[in-house]
């Protein structure tokens, strides 16, 4: 887990590491926008491979293996009493190619 005074702003490279590469297969990277500014540690437990901040909101990438792990994401911010204001598909890589973006 990530010191609470790390900043994740700006990071642009994709973290494979955060989702047990090898073991499940990523197909899809979904674009999440949250009014207001979220904390490292709270960004953190969503497990984003690229996080922004953008006029007061905070945007996140997340790599997701199916609809029900999407809405899982958009269903903890509810239960965290985020306000989602945009998610859309950003990426898509077929599970059987080898040149995935985050290998």
């Amino acid at each position: 887990m990530r010191d609470a005074d790390e900043e994740l702003v700006g990071h642009t490279e994709i973290r494979s590491t955060r989702v047990n590469p090898g073991v499940i297969p990523i197909t899809e990277i979904y674009r999440f926008r949250i009014e207001g500014e979220l904390s490292a540690e709270l960004l953190d437990s969503f497990h984003p491979v690229w996080v922004d901040r953008d006029h007061g909101d905070t945007v996140f990438g997340c790599a997701v293996v199916d609809s029900s792990q999407m809405f899982g994401i958009l269903s903890r911010c509810e239960i965290l009493g985020l306000r989602v204001t945009e998610f859309h598909l950003v990426s898509y890589q077929s599970p059987d190619r080898d040149d995935s973006p985050l290998s």
